[in-house]
């Protein structure tokens, strides 16, 4: 009496350029559904919001305290430079502490400070 072989398994098979074109199209769904990168200025936004704003008021009108506002600073972002304004930050001046930026975050800044002077209608108040 002969054994009776086992049933083969149904095997699919798909052409090499439909399945390179499933790959394709599974990856730009993947990229696609990535976060995007912040820009430096937003990253400079969140260099502010965690490191200044206990100090500095982040408004658009004029703030009579003894230090300035967000946007009072970048009424004058203008004239820094990325030295400058590494030296200003590193420097001890008043109540303000050392800060440990890299270069990358003191260029967001400034692309943030920049952001805001060219949105803002205000002058430098110092």
């Amino acid at each position: 009496m002969r054994t009776p072989t086992p049933a083969r398994p149904v095997c699919f098979r798909i052409p090499f350029w439909a399945a390179l074109a499933l790959a394709v199209a599974l990856l730009a769904l993947a990229l696609a559904m990535q976060p995007a990168a912040a820009s430096p200025a937003d990253e400079g936004e969140r260099l502010v919001e965690e490191n200044c704003v206990d100090c500095h008021a982040v408004s658009e009108e004029t703030y009579s305290g003894p230090l300035p506002t967000v946007y009072e600073i970048a009424g004058k972002s203008r004239y820094w430079t990325p030295t400058r304004f590494e030296a200003w930050l590193s420097s001890a001046h008043g109540p303000m502490p050392k800060f440990g930026l890299t270069s990358q975050d003191i260029y967001n800044l400034m692309q943030y400070l920049e952001r805001l002077r060219s949105e803002s209608t205000l002058q430098p108040a110092f």
